[in-house]
């Protein structure tokens, strides 16, 4: 989980990150401060979202970041975190591509119920590539491919 929190604001562009919060879930608003928390499935189903409320509040006096129970304080240091978990969705949506590029020759074997070579790629071996790219879906695998390669992320 990561959690972003920052002061209520003057800037001209507080008033573009409020509509966003809306999208999200774990937002909890106090008198002097926002603090919003993003699950992983969060993160990657709206990225736009939050990628616009990360830059746009990164600067504010008082913003931090928290990932795996550390506050980051610094701009260099949540530039980083941001980039590690950018890097993550990268990789996450190149496996989504992967996966796309199958689903045709998928689909039309489950409607003729063909369980033979199709142009050279064996129906087992599609599906198994199926099944091992959609176990990164769910919230709980999507923490521990995070995990798994966050000290070649950051």
């Amino acid at each position: 989980m990561i959690i972003i929190s920052f002061q209520h604001s003057k800037s001209k562009r507080y008033k573009e990150v409020i509509p966003l919060l809306s999208q999200f879930e774990g937002v909890t608003i106090a008198p002097n401060e926002i603090v919003v928390q993003f699950t992983y499935t969060d993160i990657f189903e709206r990225w736009e979202a939050f990628n616009l409320i990360f830059w746009i509040t990164v600067d504010w006096k008082g913003t931090w970041l928290m990932w795996d129970k550390y506050k980051f304080y610094s701009h260099r240091d949540k530039v980083q975190v941001f980039y590690g978990i950018q890097l993550c969705h990268k990789k996450f949506m190149w496996h989504v591509r992967d996966l796309m590029k199958y689903l045709p020759v998928m689909a039309y074997m489950d409607e003729t119920g063909m369980d033979t070579k199709i142009l050279g790629l064996n129906a087992d071996f599609l599906i198994d590539k199926y099944n091992y790219i959609r176990q990164y879906i769910s919230e709980e695998e999507i923490v521990k491919y995070i995990s798994r390669n966050k000290r070649d992320s950051i």
